[in-house]
């Protein structure tokens, strides 16, 4: 069943904060096209939302996807998903789970 995806507030920030750096790194087209991919992990994840791994050792009911080099973290709820933050791989998982 579809459901609609919500970004947490930290989500919102860390998508401010790919898209800023992405552009000073790379540019804005770039920073277009990584967006947009994001975006479509996005629609994936509100279309499919048990597709994601299990991350219950980070915490219960936590679950994750890998879009390009980032990392969903999300919940999924009865009726919607909840994307709590959206890392990059080579961030410590661990410790933001922890804050």
């Amino acid at each position: 069943m579809k459901k609609p995806v919500i970004l947490a507030p930290l989500a919102k920030h860390d998508l401010v904060s790919i898209a800023s750096f992405t552009r000073s790194a790379w540019g804005e087209k770039q920073r277009r096209a990584y967006m947009n991919d994001l975006a479509s992990c996005v629609r994936a994840l509100g279309a499919m939302p048990g597709m994601g791994r299990s991350r219950d050792e980070l915490k219960p009911g936590w679950r994750s996807i890998l879009c390009r080099s980032h990392l969903f973290l999300y919940v999924e709820h009865a009726d919607k998903v909840e994307v709590l933050r959206i890392v990059h791989g080579s961030q410590d998982i661990d410790a933001i789970a922890e804050s």
